[in-house]
C-alpha cells in the first residue's frame, strides 16, 4: 500500500469514526464574532463561498455589527478585535510523462498550505479592513471607507494582495472571479477564470465601487506587485460589474470582469493585461438540499502576459455542489474546457466537504484531464481544514 493510499484510509476512518458525534457548524471565525452569527449566516454551505446575507456584509464594507461598542466623538469600534485563525494541511497526488520523482508525482504533504491569521471587521461608522497574514508567506490587506448613498454605498479601497488579485478589492460572487472565493478547494479544475489568471495574482492599488443588494460596479487601478513602494508609470486596470435577483427561488447573480493594460514600474513594463470574463451563478435549494451552480466564460487575449499559445484563448466551466447533509457533507461536479489554436483541453472534477467536527472539514477532490491534457494522470488532493 503506498503513503497515499495509507494516509486516504486514515482519513475516512476518521471521517467514519466521527460521523456519530458530527453537530451543526457553529464556527465562529473573526466576523462572526462581530455579528454574534454562526459562519451559516453568511455563507452558502461551507466558507468561503457567501449568500445573500454574506454578500450585504461584505458590500456594506464590514461595519455591521451586534457586539457592545466602544463610541465617542471620534470613534465607533467594537471592544474587542475580531481575530481569527485558518490552517489548511493537504496531500495532492498526481503523476504524468515528465514524472520528476518529486513534489506531486510522488504525493506531496503541504504542511501547512494554508497557516493565516485574519483579522478584519469594523474600524468606525464608516471604516471597515481586513488583514491577512499568512506568516512565512505574503498575505492580503484592504481598507474600505465607505459611505450610504441612496439605497446602497460608495467605497474607496486601498488594498494589496500577493494571490488573489485585483478583484480581492471587492468581490461577491463564488465563480472563481477571486481565488479566495468558490464552491470548492480545486479552483482550476472547476473556474476557467482560475485557468486562466483572470482572478488571481499579485495585485497592489485602489478600488472604487458602488454596491447595492441588486447590483455592483468596481473600478480599480493597480500593479501586479504584491506589495512595497515603487515608482509607477502606468497602472492596469480591473473592471467589475455585477447584478443580483431572485428566480424561481434561486438567487440569481451575474457579471462580467475584465483586466486590461500595460503596468509599468520603475520604468520597466512588467506585464500586459487581456483578460475578460462572464459569470453567473444559482444558488437555492433542490429537494430540501442546498444547491448551488456557477458557470465561467473566459477570454484571454494573445498578447496577454500569462498566454502561451500564440492566438487567443477560451474557457468555459461548469460546476455545481449539493448539500447531500446540509452544512455537512456536500458533493461537488464540474467540468472546465479550453481552447486556443490547435490547441483543445479539458477536465471534470468529483469531489466534496464532510463536517468533522466544528469548524474542521474533510476535503476529497480528483480531477481527470482530456484532450490535449491528457498527458497529465488524474490529480486527487486530500485536505483538512481548520477555521476558528
Amino acid at each position: 500500500m503506498n503513503k497515499l493510499a495509507q494516509v486516504f484510509y486514515i482519513m475516512i476512518f476518521s471521517l467514519v469514526t466521527i460521523v456519530a458525534t458530527s453537530s451543526d457548524s457553529q464556527a465562529i471565525p473573526a466576523f462572526a464574532r462581530q455579528t454574534q452569527m454562526e459562519c451559516a449566516s453568511c455563507h452558502f454551505q461551507h466558507p468561503p463561498a457567501l449568500n445573500s446575507f454574506g454578500r450585504a456584509f461584505k458590500a456594506g464594507g464590514y461595519v455591521d455589527a451586534a457586539v457592545d461598542l466602544i463610541e465617542g466623538d471620534h470613534l465607533s469600534i467594537p471592544q474587542w478585535l475580531p481575530v481569527s485563525l485558518v490552517t489548511k494541511i493537504r496531500i495532492q497526488k498526481q503523476t504524468n510523462a515528465t514524472d520528476t520523482g518529486t513534489g506531486t508525482t510522488v504525493g506531496e504533504f503541504q504542511n501547512p498550505d494554508e497557516l493565516a491569521l485574519l483579522i478584519g471587521g469594523r474600524g468606525g461608522e464608516h471604516l471597515g479592513f481586513f488583514i491577512e497574514d499568512a506568516f512565512s508567506k505574503a498575505g492580503q490587506f484592504k481598507v474600505d471607507v465607505n459611505y450610504a448613498v441612496g439605497a446602497g454605498k460608495i467605497h474607496v479601497i486601498p488594498f494589496f494582495t500577493d494571490a488573489f488579485g485585483p478583484a480581492f478589492n471587492m468581490e461577491l460572487m463564488n465563480t472563481g472571479a477571486v481565488r479566495g472565493q468558490r464552491s470548492m478547494e480545486d479552483r482550476k479544475s472547476i473556474s476557467t477564470h482560475q485557468i486562466l489568471g483572470l482572478g488571481s495574482g499579485n495585485a497592489n492599488g485602489v478600488a472604487f465601487a458602488y454596491t447595492q443588494p441588486e447590483f455592483m460596479v468596481d473600478v480599480a487601478q493597480y500593479i501586479p506587485v504584491a506589495a512595497g513602494s515603487v515608482g509607477v508609470d502606468a497602472f492596469a486596470s480591473y473592471l467589475r460589474v455585477a447584478a443580483f435577483f431572485d428566480a424561481a427561488g434561486f438567487d440569481i447573480g451575474v457579471g462580467i470582469q475584465s483586466v486590461t493594460g500595460d503596468p509599468e514600474v520603475d520604468g520597466v513594463k512588467v506585464a500586459k493585461f487581456a483578460k475578460s470574463g462572464l459569470d453567473a451563478q444559482a444558488q437555492g435549494e433542490a429537494g430540501g438540499m442546498p444547491l448551488g451552480v456557477y458557470f465561467n466564460y473566459t477570454l484571454q487575449g494573445k498578447d496577454d502576459t500569462d498566454n502561451g499559445y500564440g492566438s487567443d484563448v477560451t474557457g468555459l466551466s461548469l460546476n455545481a455542489e449539493l448539500g447531500v447533509i446540509p452544512h455537512i457533507l456536500s458533493l461537488g461536479l464540474g467540468y472546465a474546457a479550453v481552447s486556443a489554436d490547435g490547441f483543445d483541453a479539458n477536465d471534470i472534477f468529483v469531489g466534496g466537504y464532510y463536517e468533522l467536527a466544528q469548524n474542521l472539514e474533510l476535503y476529497v477532490g480528483m480531477t481527470t484531464y482530456g484532450g490535449d491534457w491528457d498527458t497529465q494522470d488524474p490529480l486527487t488532493t486530500i485536505m483538512l481544514e481548520a477555521v476558528f
